[in-house]
């Protein structure tokens, strides 16, 4: 079995695809506005099939993710790099103790943060390694 894209098909993907960028000014200018002062415009053709909730900001947010889904999809991928990044050479130094790296959590979750900068300068004075599951926040 065999699948065969009609001419029809064809023409459907490209006037979704030219909508894209108008479903998309229309879907982000209601979200700065908000849905309370105004409503979301009705969905261009195509795009009706992700406008199911009846809750304004709730069908924006599924039909944006429609969009940037499909524009997605239709994307080239971009050129990779010429050469890769070294390895990040070994850190000799020890690991922050057990409790220190209570308080930078302590720190990073809100409580006290004008201490951080104090905190990391008194890491780096003892030349310890800051915890590594700490490191993304």
């Amino acid at each position: 079995m065999t699948d065969v894209i009609t001419d029809g098909a064809v023409a459907a993907g490209a006037q979704l695809g030219a909508s894209a960028a108008d479903e998309w000014s229309a879907l982000v200018t209601t979200a700065v506005m908000g849905t309370d002062r105004r409503m979301p415009p009705p969905p261009a053709p195509g795009w009706d099939a992700w406008a199911s909730s009846t809750d304004p900001a709730v069908a924006v947010l599924d039909r944006a993710a429609a969009v940037v889904a499909a524009r997605r999809a239709g994307a080239c991928p971009a050129v990779a790099p010429q050469g890769l990044l070294p390895p990040a050479p070994p850190d000799p130094r020890p690991a922050c103790p057990q409790a220190c790296g209570a308080h930078l959590a302590r720190i990073l979750g809100g409580e006290h943060e004008i201490l951080l900068a104090e905190w990391l300068e008194r890491c780096e004075a003892a030349e310890l390694q800051l915890p590594w599951a700490l490191l993304p926040t």
